[in-house]
């Protein structure tokens, strides 16, 4: 909740739900995985976040604000994960086949880290996913003291490649747009998700990635309602 861009933006109200709730729902809906785990912080300004969890009935761990890394780890020792699918808090349009793909590459190829943004993002920002183990993650996180590392959680495997065997999902060629920001971060990223599930919701709640584009190639104005806003950081 204590986002410097869009305060509040993890209950950032889209079609009647918070875009936490969506975001649940969505992930709920990818066949492969066996739960959904929210790790929030212990800010007290989090606890509509735990109210909001726990309505979707989805376990929710919270841990330090800071250190993203730590929390994460800890929120997955909390329910006896073996395996970490990451997706953070402001994808309210992630797509549960862009999701289900990364699972499949990542149990087939049997890397020690897979994405769908290895080497450069090829999807629209908004549907990233990651996949690696708990195991792996416990051990990085006792030698990861970098800040960089703790908040941003994953750098560390796709930035030693000769210490780790990484897997990059491609996009299909028609899910190829970098340039389109599907993610939640400022005011002009909200006036574009709230067109988009307005326009989608009420046909289908989990309407996917290639119904998002459709929408913007018919309407290309909306997808130019946060064209000029600068990504934070990688």
């Amino acid at each position: 909740m204590g986002s410097e861009r869009l305060p509040g933006k993890t209950m950032a109200p889209l079609s009647g739900s918070p875009s936490l709730r969506h975001i649940i729902d969505r992930l709920k809906a990818v066949p492969s995985l066996d739960g959904v785990v929210v790790a929030t912080t212990t800010a007290r300004r989090d606890d509509v976040i735990v109210q909001c969890a726990r309505q979707a009935v989805a376990p929710v761990y919270r841990g330090s604000e800071e250190d993203v890394m730590a929390r994460v780890l800890e929120a997955a020792q909390s329910v006896q994960a073996g395996t970490i699918i990451r997706v953070t808090g402001d994808c309210p349009l992630i797509d549960r086949d862009v999701v289900e793909s990364v699972i499949k590459s990542y149990i087939e190829l049997a890397p020690d880290y897979a994405c769908n943004f290895l080497g450069g993002q090829q999807y629209p920002r908004g549907e990233e996913v990651e996949a690696f183990s708990v195991e792996l993650l416990a051990r990085i996180e006792r030698e990861a003291t970098a800040t960089r590392y703790r908040e941003h959680v994953t750098p560390m495997f796709y930035e030693h490649p000769e210490r780790f065997r990484l897997a990059g999902v491609q996009a299909p060629v028609d899910h190829r747009h970098p340039e389109l920001r599907l993610t939640l971060d400022t005011e002009e990223d909200y006036a574009l998700i709230s067109a988009i599930y307005a326009a989608l919701f009420p046909e289908d709640p989990l309407f996917g990635l290639s119904d998002v584009l459709e929408l913007l190639e018919q309407r290309p104005e909306l997808a130019s309602l946060n064209a000029e806003v600068t990504q934070k950081h990688a």
